[in-house]
């Protein structure tokens, strides 16, 4: 059985990154970094400080709560990992049964890292109430907050430029669900700021406007969508980014991308929860992946319907688990479960 670790938290940044941290004391272990590492996380750190500097305390929190040397806490933390490979759609309102658009985020990546998965609700101190995810990590690679803007991210994993010293997605993530609520104030946030790799970013707020966001180190591409459907998968398409992506249209997540546009073009005006469901847990017509080596494929899935302050999310594969519906924090309520 999967055990989601679901944390409540509020307070200052200090205190949420301390008590989390608290929360993974003997459960992680970070081996100890190289001098030149050490180097480089302080420049990465700078530049957290500079444009979302309340994380960088929460960081600082975390690392004084897990009980691990700074130094390997803050490069685990800050340099940039392995990228993850995910689908998201986004569905206008116009479409759906009850009138709410609808946002999807399908995490595809290895089984192992499920034992990490976070559930992490925070209400910083005059910040938004967020419901984001996380591998046992300070911000979120995707979420919602009490305002009805939901984001995720998808990597690219083709990408044939450089990464380079910048802010990583689940920081960008953290901090725009934390301070805005819409898709413009997101979007100009992305553009203004420093990215350390290749990501798309698929934003969505309970208006029914959405954005397709392609960020690199050089350059960052906006377009929001204008049919009712946006979706997002792991290459770039929009001019001034798609030259710098050379992924072959054989990969499957051109062909996960198909799919949802042939689902949206067959579902009608009257898309419900359950049609979405039905997508989501399907191998022959939907997107949910299962791959061998290594094992993984869709670990985590969640749906909402926009200015419900509701999630309905499914931990482990989609087609053999149930979504289960979770409230987005509204309040300064704290507490860990």
């Amino acid at each position: 059985m999967i055990h989601l670790q679901h944390l409540r938290l509020s307070g200052s940044y200090y205190d949420i990154g301390r008590a989390f941290g608290e929360s993974r004391r003997g459960l992680d272990q970070y081996g100890e970094p190289s001098e030149k590492k050490i180097e480089l996380t302080l420049k990465y750190g700078e530049l957290l400080r500079e444009h979302a500097c309340g994380l960088h305390d929460e960081l600082m929190g975390f690392s004084d709560g897990i009980g691990l040397s700074h130094e390997s806490v803050l490069v685990a933390q800050l340099l940039p990992p392995w990228a993850t490979g995910c689908n998201l759609f986004f569905v206008g309102g116009e479409h759906t049964e009850r009138g709410f658009p609808i946002f999807v985020r399908h995490m595809d990546w290895i089984e192992d890292d499920l034992e990490r998965l976070v559930m992490l609700e925070t209400k910083p101190e005059g910040k938004n109430g967020v419901l984001g995810f996380s591998f046992a990590e300070i911000g979120c690679y995707d979420g919602m907050n009490a305002g009805g803007l939901a984001i995720g991210t998808a990597s690219v994993p083709f990408f044939n430029g450089a990464k380079c010293v910048g802010l990583q997605d689940k920081h960008v993530t953290r901090w725009a669900l934390d301070n805005f609520s819409s898709v413009e104030e997101t979007v100009d946030y992305l553009k203004h700021i420093p990215h350390a790799e290749a990501i798309n970013f698929l934003v969505a707020d309970k208006t029914g406007t959405s954005a397709r966001v392609e960020v690199t180190p050089t350059r960052v591409r906006a377009e929001v969508a204008s049919d009712g459907l946006n979706v997002v998968n792991n290459f770039f398409i929009l001019e001034g980014t798609r030259e710098l992506d050379s992924m072959p249209t054989s990969d499957r997540s051109w062909t996960y991308n198909r799919r949802i546009h042939d689902w949206f073009s067959n579902a009608g005006n009257n898309i419900g929860l359950q049609e979405v469901k039905e997508v989501c847990r399907s191998h022959e017509e939907g997107i949910c992946e299962h791959l061998q080596d290594p094992p993984g494929g869709t670990i985590y899935s969640w749906i909402s319907e926009l200015g419900t302050s509701t999630i309905h999310l499914s931990v482990g594969y989609p087609c053999s688990n149930q979504y289960v519906p979770y409230h987005i924090p509204q309040s300064s309520e704290r507490g860990k479960n």
